[in-house]
């Protein structure tokens, strides 16, 4: 049987490839891993929090993941006409839909932050019952009631 052809694009990518460092090479450079560390304390103190999948991903990759966190950082601020409250109001929807239980308290955490009202969410997620259902009102209650229950006991 005769060996299949390499797309030529697969060639290329190969031999691009041997231009970076083997693996845990980059990660024995100090100035490697201050860049990585910085870049994950900036990412924490601007969110509040950092999935350690996130920290995973720094460390093997911090060009990519410095490149997520300006696209991160340029979709969530302020924006010209939509500030970030209702950025993150947009964010919990998604969230919720999708059952990401864990992303979706710590966006209604900086939601919280950036002035929206316990009320605002409570009526964002009345009406996501809509298209949403009930498991995305009901994903949107949970972690309200939990951000409720966590001010009570003084968190």
């Amino acid at each position: 049987m005769p060996m299949p052809r390499i797309p030529m694009m697969v060639l290329g990518v190969m031999e691009f490839q041997k231009t970076f460092p083997k693996k845990g090479e980059e990660m024995a450079d100090p100035k490697y891993e201050k860049m990585v560390e910085e870049i994950i304390k900036e990412m924490k103190e601007e969110r509040g929090y950092l999935p350690p999948t996130w920290e995973y991903v720094a460390h093997e990759d911090v060009d990519y993941i410095e490149a997520y966190n300006n696209l991160h950082r340029i979709a969530t601020q302020d924006g010209k006409a939509l500030p970030e409250k209702y950025k993150q109001l947009a964010f919990m929807a998604v969230l919720a839909f999708r059952g990401l239980e864990g992303p979706l308290y710590e966006h209604m955490k900086r939601a919280l932050r950036c002035g929206a009202t316990k009320r605002e969410i409570f009526e964002a997620f009345q009406a996501l019952v809509i298209c949403g259902g009930a498991p995305t009102m009901g994903a949107g209650m949970k972690a309200l009631t939990r951000i409720i229950e966590e001010e009570k006991k003084g968190k």
